[in-house]
């Protein structure tokens, strides 16, 4: 499998996006030598905290080049059993990954709510990072049980 070579950037600005300042959590962009289904264009992203909410564990994927593009991540928890590590396993092969070097993450929607948000996980289609590389692809399971949408308590 071909891919490009790891992107270091210089230090990172803090930037903007619809969900306020950040600064990105290191020096290397991630990569999506695929680009992101939708998105193919956009292939170089960093990864920061999420700004000015609450929930700690959720990440922004803003896009390097251009700017316009940005993601919520949430981390997938595999004691919640969302997504069976078979799947995720068949879809790192198919990648030539080792599940245990990747990150999984959800793309999350945050949903206003009475206090605070609620959040909606992409469980079909996860993000694996392998983090050695900072390389990423958005991946959609062969499992089609799985929803685009699914609410988190």
């Amino acid at each position: 499998m071909s891919e490009p070579a790891e992107h270091v950037t210089a230090a990172k600005a803090v930037g903007q996006s619809s969900f306020g300042n950040f600064a990105a959590a290191s020096e290397q962009s991630i990569v999506f030598p695929r680009g992101i289904p939708g998105f193919q264009d956009y292939q170089e992203f960093d990864l920061s905290p999420l700004p000015g909410i609450a929930q700690r564990d959720m990440a922004l994927l803003q896009s390097v080049s251009p700017k316009d593009l940005t993601f919520v991540l949430q981390p997938h928890d595999h004691d919640l059993d969302l997504i069976q590590v078979e799947d995720l396993a068949e879809a790192a092969a198919q990648l030539e990954l080792d599940l245990s070097d990747c990150c999984v993450m959800l793309i999350a929607t945050l949903h206003p709510a009475d206090e605070g948000y609620k959040t909606s996980v992409n469980l079909r289609a996860p993000v694996l990072i392998d983090t050695t590389r900072c390389l990423a692809w958005q991946v959609v399971l062969s499992n089609e049980g799985y929803p685009l949408r699914h609410m988190l308590e």
